[in-house]
């Protein structure tokens, strides 16, 4: 099926959506399959618990994007085309590498990555140059990247509950950095 510039507060799989704009339940967690999502706009934030064989193209995204655990296969390599992406949830999910596709989201915001199974961070995190809220708790991250400096304008950083032993001497260069939760020394 094919839907074309319309107001929609659903999402049908098999679909093909080409410039509908969505308003989709914030309570309402999506499974979608086989969707085509060309110059579309999600207005409120999108929660999804399984995504299988979609494509996302020119799409703009107003609030969040969560992803679920079970929905991330597949989706992540392909997320660096959602450009206009500004907050992106991946808490919970059993993600064990950031993707570098993520690192190219100019206008990404907010990083959700607590209670994953993440190891490290690429040194391309510091191309995030819009990143201003980055949530690394509970995760199996041990060191931060030099390049942590290049996120300029970031002012939160959640670091409790990982296993970081040394915090970088790069983290006095970040400027507007005002919360910042380091993990607990023994």
């Amino acid at each position: 099926m094919e839907v074309k510039s319309r107001s929609l507060e659903l999402i049908e799989n098999y679909t093909s959506y080409y410039g509908c704009v969505f308003f989709l339940s914030s309570h309402k967690k999506y499974k979608i399959k086989e969707c085509i999502f060309d110059n579309c706009s999600f207005r409120t934030d999108v929660v999804f618990s399984q995504i299988e064989n979609c494509q996302f193209i020119n799409c703009n995204f107003s609030n969040r994007f969560c992803l679920y655990p079970s929905s991330t296969s597949g989706l992540l390599k392909e997320i660096g085309q959602l450009f206009s992406l500004t907050e992106l949830d991946l808490s919970n999910t059993k993600i064990a590498e950031l993707p570098i596709e993520i690192c190219q989201l100019p206008s990404l915001t907010h990083l959700n990555l607590s209670d994953t199974e993440i190891k490290e961070l690429p040194k391309e995190i510091g191309q995030l140059s819009s990143l201003t809220h980055l949530n690394l708790s509970s995760t199996q991250i041990t060191e931060l990247p030099k390049e942590i400096r290049q996120l300029s304008f970031l002012t939160y950083l959640r670091l409790d509950s990982t296993n970081i032993t040394e915090i970088p001497k790069e983290i006095t260069q970040l400027s507007f950095l005002i919360h910042l939760n380091l993990p607990s020394v023994p």
